[in-house]
């Protein structure tokens, strides 16, 4: 039986590593970021120059993570010079996080990731500090992160 009928869901589909990877990627880079901005129809160039100018970094794996000008990227330890796409284990581009992200609004997860955000603001504006990202807003984030990097790529016109 495969892993998708034994979990019950017969719709699921399993993420191929190098979708995984991608997928952890971006999450690590858009942590603690407001994805709403990132959305198809928000202001997507606002929201990627303050990711960039805020020099996330984090570390795992025997990788350094940071997020740059040109996108989010994982070099090895040790990666001398500058970090670029060209010497990273891995690198997504700032179109293709938007790519991504759009790809992941379907199926409702933008809608779930909407009312988590307004959840989350009500809990501000109650006196929550609006510094800590709650769990339940982090996972609807990443599960739209994930669900953009299942998605295929869509194809340009054949004519």
């Amino acid at each position: 039986m495969t892993p998708e009928l034994s979990s019950g869901n017969v719709c699921a589909k399993r993420m191929s590593p190098n979708g995984e990877a991608r997928a952890g990627l971006i999450i690590s880079g858009l942590a603690r970021a407001d994805l709403l901005e990132f959305l198809p129809g928000r202001r997507n160039r606002n929201a990627v120059t303050s990711v960039a100018a805020c020099e996330r970094t984090w570390a795992r794996q025997g990788r350094w993570g940071e997020v740059i000008r040109q996108g989010i990227g994982e070099w090895a330890w040790g990666t001398g010079g500058p970090l670029t796409r060209d010497n990273a284990v891995l690198f997504v581009t700032w179109a293709e996080v938007l790519a991504v992200v759009a790809r992941g609004c379907a199926d409702g997860y933008r809608e779930r990731y909407e009312a988590a955000y307004r959840a989350w603001r009500e809990q501000v504006s109650a006196g929550a500090p609006w510094y800590v990202t709650p769990e339940y807003l982090a996972e609807a984030q990443a599960a739209l992160i994930r669900y953009g990097c299942e998605q295929p790529e869509a194809q340009g016109a054949l004519f």
